[in-house]
């Protein structure tokens, strides 16, 4: 098999990572040959559940912890996007979460040990790990930006309009609002520190 390091994610006791002689899929070990074991085949077809984008490996924010459960991207070969799948390590807790519509999730942020936040192509999403707690919080084009938490809330950007906004978000539809209009955009990773959110901004000339 091909082992991608780079995807390597630990959780409670074991590894996953990700694998395979023909096509991607999601493995577990926990540190023998005995116990190096795909966990499902995803895809029905002969495709990789894990899709790679441009050829490249996948980032780690792209999978997040949902306390010893892991959130991944992942496609069953029937779909024309991956959707969000949830695992605990097991084949019998690996299952499909919600088909959000949208590609995704492109960005997972842990909320505390039982609320994952996860961007979209078109939207933000909060899981507690089952399908029917899989919810949209807001539709619109948001970058990341890390998500970094400050007083537990989560901090992204829109680019909803002609103005780049600061959003924050509790986890709920309703505490996912606009925080403050933006003089700039920025680019790169957001920050917090000492109770203050650190941005790199951009000023054209």
């Amino acid at each position: 098999s091909t082992l991608f390091p780079y995807t390597t994610l630990f959780r409670s006791g074991s590894a996953l990572f990700l694998a395979g002689n023909w096509s991607t899929e999601i493995w577990a070990s926990d540190g023998t040959a005995a116990g190096t074991h795909r966990l499902l085949d995803v895809a029905a077809t002969n495709t990789s559940s894990i899709q790679f984008p441009y050829d490249t490996q996948l980032p780690p924010h792209t999978f997040g912890a949902l306390g010893n459960r892991l959130l991944f991207p992942a496609t069953d070969g029937t779909a024309s996007v991956s959707l969000p799948w949830i695992t605990n390590g097991t084949a019998a807790g690996t299952s499909w979460l919600n088909t959000v519509g949208q590609q995704g999730p492109v960005f997972v942020r842990s909320l505390g040990s039982d609320k994952a936040l996860f961007l979209t192509s078109q939207g933000i999403w909060a899981s507690d790990g089952t399908p029917a707690g899989t919810r949209s919080l807001a539709s619109g084009s948001f970058y990341a930006g890390g998500l970094p938490a400050l007083s537990g809330t989560l901090y992204f950007e829109s680019f909803n309009g002609a103005t780049p906004e600061l959003w924050k978000t509790d986890g709920t539809p309703a505490g996912t609002v606009l925080a403050t209009p933006l003089p700039v955009p920025f680019n790169g990773e957001m920050l917090a520190s000492g109770g203050k959110l650190f941005m790199p901004g951009y000023q054209p000339n």
